[in-house]
């Protein structure tokens, strides 16, 4: 019986041992597949031409994601960074990629960039998707107070935005650009 016993604690150990490499190991990136993303994230379309240039299997070195399952589209995308964004699409990037928030690339382009936005939308980008808290790209830009997100804000609802949508907290898109106007104007 106390044979069976070791033999349990050392299958479990074994499992544990088994699964805290699987997730180690899927958190390791290549230099190359690091340098990738870091040039999606700094905006650098010279290094990002470049490493797809050379890449044999650009559709893996495309869909290469961080620790925070941001891939470089998405990264490029928060920062605005457009000829980025437009490489990464004509190579194949997943216009609809999620990272770990469920937060996509027009999510995260949705709050500043209106010309990224028009670019992610003219290349099928999903109008109406939700992440984690149930936020929407019109959610997203309805909380700036300035033309620019009145242009996203229009486009998003032109392209079919649902500005019905409601987050976790029952909040839409109308709310949210309220409650920051509030913020704003000290009411």
């Amino acid at each position: 019986m106390e044979s069976y016993t070791k033999l349990k604690i050392i299958i479990f150990l074994s499992i544990l041992i088994l699964i805290f490499l699987i997730l180690k190991l899927k958190d390791l990136l290549t230099p190359k597949e690091k340098r990738f993303l870091k040039a999606a994230e700094d905006g650098d379309f010279k290094k990002i031409k470049s490493i797809i240039d050379k890449e044999v299997n650009i559709k893996s070195l495309i869909e290469t994601k961080d620790k925070e399952n941001n891939t470089a589209l998405i990264l490029a995308s928060k920062f605005g960074y457009i000829e980025v964004v437009k490489i990464l699409i004509e190579n194949g990037a997943n216009i609809n990629a999620k990272n770990n928030d469920n937060s996509t690339a027009l999510i995260e382009a949705s709050s500043f960039y209106y010309e990224t936005v028009k670019i992610l939308i003219e290349n099928g980008a999903d109008i109406n998707a939700k992440d984690n808290g149930g936020t929407t790209a019109l959610m997203n830009a309805s909380t700036e107070d300035d033309y620019i997100n009145y242009e996203i804000c229009k486009t998003l609802i032109e392209n079919g935005a649902n500005v019905n949508d409601k987050d976790l907290q029952g909040a839409n898109a109308l709310i949210y650009g309220s409650t920051f106007y509030r913020k704003q104007s000290g009411y």
